[in-house]
């Protein structure tokens, strides 16, 4: 007979909520509260708000998850509890008496991430090591390179000269050779970074070192933290892990030993939900010829200005005619053109992620008229303004959570 409950379970959590991807654990965590059991959750996101060990114990917590376990001045906590710990390094809490395990999926990660690349055309690849030379980054790096031999091609990795990257102090040296490694990869080559946060300073730096980002390199970053991504110029491309069933199947385990239907430690892992493509690695953004790589550049920076062809000319640094055959040599459409879909692309996300009318999103895109850009934006995407605004919150409020199973 199933066991009857008296009282909800009382779960301590600790993950820290500061990066998105913890964010989206704890919303996995919390849609199994949801959909079953009800708990009472202690959240501890803080270091300053962790209560000491005596607090803890005298909660009597049945269950916990822990991103980072706490530590004390004896070494680990173990309150003999079920618990289950997310994503750690295996060796330092082998020695918890009721602990299970999930982690990452590496290689679904770093599968996602080269069989995207060469879906997309790519031939040449290259792989950043995190600038902490953290254990998961260098495995990480070998998986890339091991599945796109399979593919068969190569993949150059840069590994940091030390340890500490922006800790050890050596943060320009460490810039000035990542711009030389950089420089020195073939053009169009992939760049796969391990972390969105690396991928926003590789971005940076190919700005420094004038490397357009996709025209002469496309890069790759991974964990989709989007505040970071939509944000970048151009905005980054990235895989997403699934964080949200990590948070939803560490829930499930840890109710399966609470409940004693799991009695051994288990070690599960999640993978990849998708690769969210953004400018970054648009492999049809990419020219042969530098000086529409600059043109494109300038537009894409310029758009919601008012600017026009003999702007674009001069950045490049040709004739208005040599700029407009240029143009049409490589990307089939007229500088106008290009103008008129970077605007378009601003207005998608202006309508996407605001709820600013659409007369003062127009003057912000640079266009002179509501009327004019509203009959261009319905013959590029083939929709009106409101309507496509309209669909976009749907999908919103449709978002797929977990693909859960029902326990």
């Amino acid at each position: 007979m199933r066991k009857l409950l008296k009282a909800a379970p009382r779960v301590l959590v600790q993950i820290s909520t500061v990066a998105k991807s913890n964010r989206d654990k704890l919303a996995g965590i919390l849609h199994y509260v949801r959909l079953h059991t009800p708990w009472d959750v202690q959240l501890i996101d803080r270091v300053d708000d962790a209560p000491n060990i005596a607090d803890i114990r005298r909660w009597r917590a049945h269950g916990m998850i822990v991103k980072r376990m706490p530590d004390e001045p004896g070494g680990l906590i173990d309150l003999r509890i079920p618990t289950v710990v997310i994503d750690a390094q295996l060796p330092r809490y082998t020695g918890l008496k009721r602990a299970s395990y999930i982690t990452c999926d590496a290689r679904a990660v770093t599968d996602a991430a080269a069989d995207y690349l060469v879906k997309k055309g790519f031939s040449n690849f290259a792989y950043i090591v995190d600038d902490r030379m953290s254990e998961w980054s260098v495995k990480r790096g070998g998986l890339f390179e091991e599945r796109l031999r399979e593919h068969g091609f190569a993949c150059s990795i840069y590994t940091p000269r030390g340890r500490g990257g922006h800790r050890s102090g050596n943060w320009h040296r460490e810039q000035d050779a990542l711009i030389c490694w950089l420089r020195s990869l073939e053009k169009w080559t992939a760049v796969f970074v391990s972390n969105d946060r690396q991928a926003r300073q590789i971005l940076q730096l190919c700005q420094l070192a004038k490397i357009g980002v996709p025209c002469d390199l496309a890069v790759l970053g991974c964990d989709n933290d989007e505040l970071l991504c939509d944000n970048t110029t151009p905005p980054l491309s990235s895989v997403e892990p699934d964080f949200e069933m990590c948070g939803y199947r560490a829930a499930q385990l840890l109710e399966d030993l609470m409940f004693r239907r799991r009695r051994s430690p288990q070690y599960l892992l999640y993978g990849a939900r998708q690769v969210v493509e953004r400018e970054s690695s648009q492999l049809g953004s990419r020219v042969s010829d530098g000086r529409v790589g600059r043109g494109l550049d300038f537009i894409r920076l310029n758009a919601a200005r008012s600017i026009g062809v003999p702007d674009i000319a001069h950045h490049m640094r040709v004739s208005r005619r040599m700029a407009e055959l240029l143009f049409r040599k490589h990307l089939d459409h007229s500088i106008t053109e290009e103008i008129q879909l970077a605007r378009v692309e601003k207005m998608k996300r202006f309508l996407s992620g605001t709820d600013r009318p659409i007369t003062m999103l127009c003057d912000a895109c640079g266009y002179q008229s509501e009327a004019h850009a509203k009959r261009l934006f319905k013959r590029v995407t083939g929709l009106t303004m409101s309507r496509f605004r309209k669909e976009q919150r749907a999908d919103k409020m449709l978002s797929p959570s977990p693909n859960v199973p029902v326990a």
